[in-house]
């Protein structure tokens, strides 16, 4: 049986902002961007590194718990096969 793992989630980041965001665990880290409601892209995938953080703080934070939530997904993924 071959697996796959989940690489990609929208995350609800406020009422009205979801952000689809890809997890590339041999980089670690996360390229993410805006989608609508319906999951359809509003702009481009941007690469987000922790080290350098994002455009405020607020957004570093947010960015930083969607990559430690793809991390877990990811190794969790890994511990179940």
């Amino acid at each position: 049986m071959e697996h796959t793992r989940i690489s990609q989630m929208i995350f609800q980041i406020d009422e009205h902002t979801q952000i689809e965001a890809a997890y590339n665990p041999t980089g670690d880290y996360v390229s993410l961007r805006e989608v609508s409601a319906g999951g359809d892209p509003v702009e481009d995938f941007v690469d987000y590194d922790p080290i350098h953080g994002a455009s405020s703080q607020e957004m570093s934070t947010i960015c930083d718990e969607i990559l430690q939530s793809m991390r877990n997904i990811y190794a969790q993924q890994d511990a179940n096969w």
